[in-house]
């Protein structure tokens, strides 16, 4: 993530058409979290007073940048199948994570390389809650990624669970955890890397993960600032 600038903020405005949040409060936002150097300028002070929704994001071993909820938008059908929105993070260089209950489903304008489609006819352990017994701890998806010609390589999941352990966040402070390891292989590619979860033990919720975004691509690190669900 690289250090933005304030007129970087003006050009976040054409990335809003849609958005449920106007385009005025959205810049306000943006240059509040954005102003100063990321990784020393974040503290938990500055998550609290932001009105939306937010969470901290590392590429690789870069410094730390908050980015904020830009969008939420419902799947198709989700009500009957109970899949959770799309939730679209924009920093104020235009660069953009989705996720869907934690899991990074696509990136826009991250160096490096980008996700750029995630999709499975069956749903993803991570949304029916790997802290019960009864979810399948296999998962089988299609992931596309460039650079590259790399499109709907086939994807084979397994999940560990480690046991609890604690986890420091920003706003909450020590909270305990369900640590939880996903071995992903690439059959075509004979690749295979660990993504990390850190998950509520209650509900399932997605704390903090470290995932790889494709082979050969960086590795993410998300977590939670202000919730979804609990911006004012």
């Amino acid at each position: 993530m690289r250090q933005l600038t304030s007129l970087l903020l003006l050009g976040t405005l054409g990335l809003l058409g849609g958005c449920t949040q106007s385009s005025s409060s959205l810049t306000q936002t943006l240059a509040l979290a954005f102003e100063g150097p990321q990784g020393v300028a974040i503290t938990p002070q500055k998550i609290a007073q932001l009105p939306y929704a937010s969470m901290l994001a590392q590429q690789n071993s870069s410094p730390e940048a908050l980015l904020v909820l830009a969008w939420s938008e419902n799947n198709p059908h989700a009500s009957s199948n109970n899949i959770p929105p799309n939730l679209k993070w924009l920093s104020a260089n235009k660069e953009m994570v989705v996720t869907r209950a934690g899991r990074i489903i696509k990136t826009i304008n991250l160096g490096g390389g980008n996700i750029t489609k995630l999709s499975s006819n069956t749903i993803d352990p991570i949304i029916l809650g790997l802290q019960k017994e009864s979810t399948p701890k296999y998962w089988k998806y299609q992931l596309s990624w460039q650079p590259g010609y790399h499109s709907k390589y086939n994807a084979e999941s397994h999940f560990v669970i480690q046991g609890h352990a604690q986890l420091t966040l920003p706003i909450e402070g020590t909270v305990d955890t369900l640590l939880v390891y996903e071995t992903v292989t690439i059959p075509r590619l004979d690749s295979t890397y660990t993504n990390t979860y850190w998950l509520n033990p209650d509900n399932g919720t997605v704390l903090k993960s470290v995932q790889t975004l494709a082979p050969s691509l960086s590795t993410m690190t998300l977590t939670q600032g202000k919730a979804f669900g609990e911006q004012q």
